[in-house]
């Protein structure tokens, strides 16, 4: 099985979407796949995907982390291998990749990795420092496991110029051997915001039986088939590796 973390550095850079873009992936390969959301304000991805994703709230109102959420969380995880499944995405809230890993590794979750279980980081980066930081200091969190980082590059903004030029994060980042792929921007932003307030899926909102406006369904279209192209090129990153070939003795 593949696990797949969706991460950033805040709510509104794009982790919903890239993991919604993934979901689309999967499902146009015919992947079975299951997912987790463990945003503490964004709830999306479990909306819009109910009959793969369930919701989790990790942290109560004072900030405090709830055991039973984390450990219904890690079980969803180990009950998604048991039953065979190839891909599970985690749509991660900001600020929980530490905490997640650690619990990850307190489960032995963390032990499957390069044996039962692939893992890899898509981290979505934006151009700004808190951004750039954020994944600075989450940089370690892989080191030791047969583990992969993506670094997802959201052009909403334009180029990433801070991340492109860095003279140390990105060779430190490179060093790790982390894949890189872009996040296309979407011209006209109204489009995502109407896609949003509809809470479909991004296939469904392209397919004419939305009956949305057709600019918008043709611009969201066009956008999609642009941000699947990127997840073609990396396709390892998000399929388990196939299982090895057994020689027939005779």
């Amino acid at each position: 099985m593949k696990l797949v973390i969706v991460t950033g550095q805040k709510g509104g850079v794009g982790k919903t979407l890239t993991a919604q873009v993934l979901a689309t992936w999967l499902r146009r390969r015919n992947v079975n796949w299951r997912g987790a959301d463990t945003d503490q304000e964004n709830k999306f991805f479990a909306d819009v995907n109910r009959q793969n994703v369930r919701a989790y709230t990790l942290y109560d109102r004072s900030g405090r982390l709830v055991t039973t959420a984390i450990n219904a969380f890690i079980d969803a995880i180990g009950e998604a291998l048991d039953d065979g499944v190839d891909v599970f995405v985690v749509d991660m809230g900001a600020g929980q990749l530490q905490t997640l890993m650690g619990a990850l590794r307190e489960t032995a979750v963390l032990d499957e990795v390069g044996k039962s279980v692939g893992l890899t980081v898509a981290y979505v980066l934006v151009d700004d420092v808190e951004s750039l930081s954020t994944l600075h200091n989450n940089q370690a969190a892989l080191d030791g496991l047969a583990a992969q980082w993506v670094v997802v590059k959201n052009l909403r903004d334009g180029p990433l110029t801070l991340y492109e030029t860095s003279e140390a994060l990105r060779p430190e980042m490179q060093r790790r051997n982390a894949l890189e792929m872009q996040l296309p921007a979407l011209e006209d932003r109204d489009v995502l915001q109407s896609f949003k307030l509809t809470g479909l899926t991004l296939e469904a909102f392209a397919d004419p039986a939305s009956q949305q406006p057709w600019s918008q369904r043709g611009r969201l279209k066009t956008w999609l088939n642009s941000a699947l192209a990127q997840l073609d090129a990396l396709a390892d990153a998000w399929l388990p590796a196939p299982a090895p070939t057994r020689i027939r003795r005779v």
